[in-house]
């Protein structure tokens, strides 16, 4: 029974998403956050509409409704890489009711509400892998 619980996790082999926990004091955009301690959090190989397009108030209230906040786990990337503001990038993971960890990122709950669209970018992630977890 044990190994079962395990298996959402074989998908993360090699992420950390705990590299850093923190809460959402702000989200920017739908795509773009700042968690205390960490400070600006731009989310890995995903894009929104911008702000102040309908698309966007869209994708800034999706996050607004999941993140703000909210403590969450962050992978950051490896590489380094940072946004041209200067922000971390990073794949977020979302705080479960039970205080775990939820395996599937809210990098691609956004791609799958509707709301982002992929634009794999050189950083440790292949956003392709996000799907071969089970559906929460």
């Amino acid at each position: 029974m044990l190994c079962l619980l395990c298996l959402p996790w074989l998908g993360l082999a090699g992420a950390s998403p705990d590299e850093f926990v923190g809460n959402v004091t702000e989200v920017k955009d739908g795509d773009s956050i700042v968690v205390e301690g960490m400070g600006a959090v731009r989310m890995a190989d995903i894009d929104c509409h911008q702000l102040p397009s309908p698309e966007g108030v869209a994708s800034r209230d999706f996050t607004v409704s999941w993140l703000q906040g909210k403590r969450v786990f962050l992978d950051i990337d490896d590489m380094g890489s940072r946004c041209p503001s200067g922000c971390r990038i990073c794949v977020v993971y979302v705080e479960n009711p039970d205080g775990t960890i939820n395996p599937i990122c809210f990098n691609r709950m956004l791609v799958d509400a509707g709301h982002a669209v992929l634009h794999d970018r050189a950083n440790e992630w292949d956003p392709s892998l996000w799907w071969q977890l089970p559906e929460s």
